[in-house]
């Protein structure tokens, strides 16, 4: 292999235990490789030079060898990466098809944070390969959104079709970028019917997350939906344990859902507002440990009592 020239391979007959052979090269190669399709059962092992493997990661025919020359090249690096090193992953992921190479580059490349690669990402956000594209979206994460970015990944973000993994980086997304904006995109998911609730999980937890009150609105009308799957409102309730609002707003929600509600999501309400500390709720609760028929209840109840007394 030579950098600039690619590949030329010379076919050599292996068959005995140490052996020499000779390349009917007219230039020196910048680097070499034995079995390059890795088709033998055992690995080939050659002391290399630094040199060779920006060579290897740009020509290697085996992705296997593309990425442990990737890994070489990374670990060369000190702190960020220039702007040539920058220029050369940048080149190989234009050329570099799998996903192995695509997403580590992709990766690196996000951690920069450099808006000069905002039209790779947004590029690659676009690719057949999903893995990809889930890189890509965190990778234009990590820079501010621009309109056009939103507009590419409100879609995904509401996506009933598109890979999780693709769908929650992009809610992160545009929450971290437009919390009033994204937050249909996160009606849309908590209401979302996926595999352990999955999405749902996600938009909660992101929401729970946030440093922002605007968001409080969606937990709480999550926590009263009875359409809603009863795991996804039970997370709901728990996401109002941080949920950074007015006491007022959450405590309000809280007991009225301890009147309404039975059993387990009544005994987790009852333990939300312990933690919060609403002494607000002490004559709902009273209610409830002298009129529920539920012993675990009443008990939890009075002990939330005694401790907001306190």
């Amino acid at each position: 292999m030579r950098n600039g020239s690619g590949v030329e391979r010379f076919p050599v007959q292996l068959n005995q235990q140490s052996q020499e052979f000779r390349i009917p090269a007219t230039v020196r190669p910048d680097s070499l490789l034995i079995d390059p399709d890795q088709d033998l059962l055992r690995v080939v092992k050659i002391n290399r030079a630094d040199s060779e493997y920006p060579v290897l990661l740009r020509y290697a025919p085996n992705v296997n060898d593309r990425a442990q020359a990737l890994r070489k090249v990374l670990a060369q690096t000190t702190g960020n990466l220039s702007d040539a090193q920058t220029a050369q992953l940048v080149e190989v992921l234009k050329t570099d098809a799998s996903v192995t190479v695509g997403t580590q580059i992709l990766n690196t490349l996000g951690g920069m944070k450099r808006e000069s690669l905002r039209p790779v990402f947004e590029q690659e956000a676009q690719s057949k390969k999903w893995e990809r594209r889930a890189s890509a979206v965190r990778a234009l994460a990590q820079l501010p959104l621009t309109e056009q970015n939103v507009t590419l990944l409100k879609p995904l973000a509401k996506s009933d079709t598109e890979y999780y993994t693709i769908v929650e980086a992009s809610m992160q997304a545009l929450l971290k970028h437009d919390v009033v904006g994204s937050l249909e995109v996160f009606r849309h998911q908590i209401a979302s019917k996926t595999a352990s609730n999955r999405l749902a999980n996600r938009a909660l937890n992101l929401l729970e997350e946030s440093d922002s009150q605007l968001v409080t609105p969606v937990l709480l009308e999550a926590t009263a939906n009875k359409a809603l799957n009863k795991a996804v409102r039970q997370r709901a309730i728990r996401a109002l344990n941080t949920a950074k609002s007015t006491e007022e707003a959450v405590a309000s929600t809280l007991i009225r859902l301890l009147k309404e509600e039975k059993g387990d999501l009544q005994r987790l309400v009852i333990d939300v507002i312990q933690e919060r500390k609403f002494a607000s709720a002490v004559p709902a609760l009273k209610q409830v440990a002298q009129e529920s028929e539920d012993t675990k209840t009443v008990a939890k109840a009075k002990d939330a009592i005694a401790n907001l007394n306190r």
